[in-house]
């Protein structure tokens, strides 16, 4: 019969050893998606593995794709940091924060409004992604909206039109 402390003594002897199990589990966390995100203090936090410039560049596309209005877009003297402001057509507020953590490592911090919108920044944040890294399919591609020769404009492009002689089906009224 196996007596039950040497077992437990390496297992605590291991548990406590730095850098052998942790590293390992975070390892395999970021592996498995392209931009590793945080979202911290109403930010959202996404680090990139491209260069400082190509990341600039995406944000600047994404906000330019998404119709977004930039306000305000300061580059540092350094080429190390970028902050781009940006407003919606609801008038929300979006900042950029680009920094340069390494020769192929970047950082985005995306904050909508005063205190933070994660599924807002997360939508933003997953554009970009789709941006820099080509296997991704993560961003929805723009709709067409070209006027065709011979189509009429509206005022909503994704709402169907109607038949000619056609009307709309009344609705029900409670009986």
């Amino acid at each position: 019969m196996p007596r039950p402390a040497p077992l437990l003594a390496a297992a605590a002897i291991l548990t406590l050893l730095p850098g052998c199990t942790a590293p390992v589990i975070t390892g395999v966390a970021a592996v498995a998606e392209y931009g590793t995100s945080t979202f911290n203090s109403g930010a959202l936090e996404t680090y990139y593995p491209n260069r400082f410039y190509d990341t600039v560049v995406a944000v600047r596309t994404a906000i330019s794709q998404l119709g977004l209005r930039p306000i305000s877009d300061v580059p540092d003297e350094g080429n190390a940091f970028v902050y781009i402001k940006a407003v919606d057509e609801t008038d929300a507020e979006i900042w950029f924060r680009i920094r340069r953590r390494g020769e192929m490592l970047t950082m985005v911090s995306i904050r909508v409004g005063l205190l933070g919108d994660e599924p807002y920044a997360t939508a933003l944040s997953k554009h970009i992604t789709a941006l820099l890294d080509p296997d991704s399919n993560q961003a929805t591609p723009p709709p067409d909206l070209r006027i065709r020769k011979g189509e009429e404009l509206t005022s909503d492009p994704h709402r169907p039109k109607e038949r000619e002689g056609r009307r709309p089906p009344a609705a029900r009224q409670p009986r």
